[in-house]
């Protein structure tokens, strides 16, 4: 009989034991894992998880696509856009909230493309 494997029955209630300890500390141990995963979980709405960014020529008589778009978004849409205007001269940054996807600032045309590319990436997945 290989169940008892040549062992006497003492030996077999140690082994018994032994097996019912280690399944009560994988019990616990899981319960933990559990946990922490439910904690990293709420964390994670809070992160930025979606983005967008459209690179522009803000102005025709530049090139390189120096002004750019960018929309950064959590779990629930939340977040916000930067947009940078690049001039020979200078560079303007300006930001503006995006709450449940929607901006309540008038958006310019690259804003407007950005905020879609962050917004669809949550629809497929990233």
């Amino acid at each position: 009989m290989q169940f008892m494997g040549g062992r006497e029955a003492g030996t077999l209630e140690e082994e018994i034991l032994n097996v019912l300890e280690t399944e009560m500390g994988n019990k616990s141990q899981i319960e933990k894992n559990r946990q922490a995963i439910e904690v990293l979980n709420e964390k994670m709405g809070d992160t930025f998880q979606k983005c967008g960014i459209v690179r522009y020529d803000a102005f025709k008589e530049m090139g390189g696509k120096l002004s750019f778009a960018l929309v950064l978004l959590d779990e629930r849409n939340d977040g916000f856009i930067i947009n940078t205007v690049h001039r020979p001269e200078a560079s303007y940054s300006y930001i503006k909230s995006v709450v449940g996807g929607q901006c309540k600032i008038e958006m310019c045309e690259e804003e407007q493309k950005a905020l879609q590319k962050a917004l669809g990436a949550a629809e497929n997945g990233g």
